[in-house]
């Protein structure tokens, strides 16, 4: 009920509720700069959408994480969502292709996240920058031989 909901949002800014799970609707509300983790359990509609989202993790500039996990299956369930929703056609025709941008960004295993982001909203990112912090160059670094 939007009561619980109210007091669970107050328990958790106090620091009485060290986790919440939501809803995008539900996180969108969410303005606390003390939140250490962000985990999206399906693939986000768009890059948009998942960079706005992600990006309530670390706000306070702490270290922060922020975790996709994807499988192919979440592309057909969006879709799915995207078509059955009301709408024009050529709406759905936009968020089908916003949503293959994300696609794209979910199956990337070998470009910097920081920089597939960054060049989504037309930024240049060095990847050397990135130290690891993304899960492609972490697995990069791994599998480079030691000096």
């Amino acid at each position: 009920t939007p009561k619980q909901r109210n007091l669970v949002q107050i328990s958790w800014k106090d620091g009485r509720t060290p986790i919440i799970c939501a809803t995008v609707a539900f996180g969108m509300g969410v303005d606390n700069a003390h939140v250490r983790f962000v985990i999206h359990q399906t693939m986000p509609k768009s890059v948009e959408g998942y960079y706005q989202e992600s990006g309530r993790a670390g706000r306070d500039g702490q270290p922060a994480e922020a975790v996709l996990l994807f499988h192919q299956r979440d592309v057909g369930r969006v879709k799915r969502l995207i078509y059955m929703a009301k709408g024009k056609k050529k709406s759905k025709e936009i968020k089908v292709k916003l949503m293959e941008q994300m696609q794209e960004y979910c199956v990337d295993a070998r470009e910097c996240r920081r920089k597939l982001i960054l060049a989504y909203f037309g930024e240049t990112f060095c990847a050397e920058r990135c130290a690891g912090t993304c899960d492609n160059c972490a697995a990069r670094n791994k599998r480079r031989p030691r000096k």
